[in-house]
């Protein structure tokens, strides 16, 4: 390598510490290839941290090593200042990614609930047509009908008169037992069960992810299913067996209810101010993971089902799972479980 001169060095440290491209480019062409092998050696010292000493041996410059050690100095602030600006500019580049990202998940949580009223009330529609077909059946008083009232009215007379005159003593009993056939079959449908647990919930930290956070939310699950299976088995065991009076009342009573819990099943709602989160999910399935994408809104609320994500909006009313279908966001979601681990 050629001797490095005062010259040398206020051309290099001219090359470093511009932000112009076509004059670093300008300077670098001005340079002989001896010249340009030490701004080659300075480049490679300064972007792997060497020794100014070092370097300043390397390219037979040790009376400049103090020069070189400057250089360095403004050149690592200058990459510093630089990368913080393009970190400011990714990160307001990524809110407002994010704040559009919402705007479309709030329009397909918005058409879920339009579609879960539209099936309410298809449902209701469904239901009253039942009662107005039955009600029809009870109060229609076809010839028939009345020759089956009349019968059953005598069959009652005479069969009250055969208790009244054989069984006199045994009287009270009987009619308690008449009495406990004809009154209506009701029964007492079960509470749903509930399984509460504190949850933490990872957040992000600025263009960096928090390992150590104390927020935490409560998860109460609801077994929506067993429930179902329970209010089956008392509609297959008692009501389809048709075993007592006033079947009918109870089977309308528990199909109402297994189709009300049908329409809560695999949905949600969401209290920001209690923290708490109320899910209702199918069988074998639980929350991984709890991820707030954005702190200071705490309504920015995601949940990781096996291997799915699902968005949380609060809600004081049954919310269906929506599925997180963009790319972007599901590997920001990734990241920030990645690196909360």
């Amino acid at each position: 390598m050629s001797a490095i001169t005062k010259e040398h060095i206020e051309l290099f440290k001219k090359y470093f510490l511009s932000t112009d491209e076509s004059v670093k480019d300008e300077i670098f062409s001005s340079l002989s290839d001896a010249d340009k092998e030490c701004l080659s050696v300075l480049e490679n010292g300064f972007d792997n941290n060497i020794s100014t000493a070092e370097i300043a041996v390397t390219i037979n410059a040790v009376e400049f090593e103090n020069e070189i050690k400057q250089i360095q100095t403004e050149y690592n602030n200058l990459l510093q200042a630089f990368e913080k600006e393009i970190a400011v500019a990714i990160a307001k580049t990524e809110r407002e990614t994010i704040k559009k990202k919402f705007q479309t998940i709030d329009l397909e949580v918005e058409m879920a609930v339009a579609i879960t009223e539209v099936e309410r009330a298809s449902l209701k529609e469904q239901l009253q047509k039942l009662d107005e077909v039955k009600e029809t059946k009870i109060i229609s008083f076809s010839s028939f009908a009345k020759y089956a009232i009349a019968a059953a009215i005598m069959g009652v007379v005479v069969t009250g008169g055969y208790l009244l005159l054989n069984n006199k003593s045994g009287n009270d009993n009987n009619l308690a037992k008449t009495k406990n056939i004809k009154a209506p079959k009701t029964v007492a449908l079960p509470t749903i069960e509930n399984q509460a647990k504190q949850m933490k919930v990872l957040v992000p930290e600025s263009m960096g992810f928090a390992k150590d956070n104390n927020r935490k939310l409560t998860v109460v699950t609801q077994d929506i299913e067993a429930e179902i299976d329970t209010l089956k088995n008392i509609y297959t065991k008692e009501v389809e067996n048709k075993q007592i009076a006033g079947d009918g009342n109870l089977a309308n009573e528990l199909r109402k209810e297994m189709d009300s819990l049908q329409l809560l099943t695999n949905t949600y709602h969401y209290d920001v101010e209690k923290s708490k989160l109320t899910v209702r999910l199918k069988k074998g399935e639980t929350i991984n993971d709890l991820i707030l994408i954005s702190p200071e809104n705490k309504d920015g609320l995601f949940v990781k089902i096996k291997e799915q994500y699902y968005i949380i909006k609060a809600s004081s009313e049954p919310l269906h799972f929506i599925p997180l279908k963009d790319k972007s966001m599901i590997e920001t979601l990734d990241r920030i479980i990645f690196q909360t681990q």
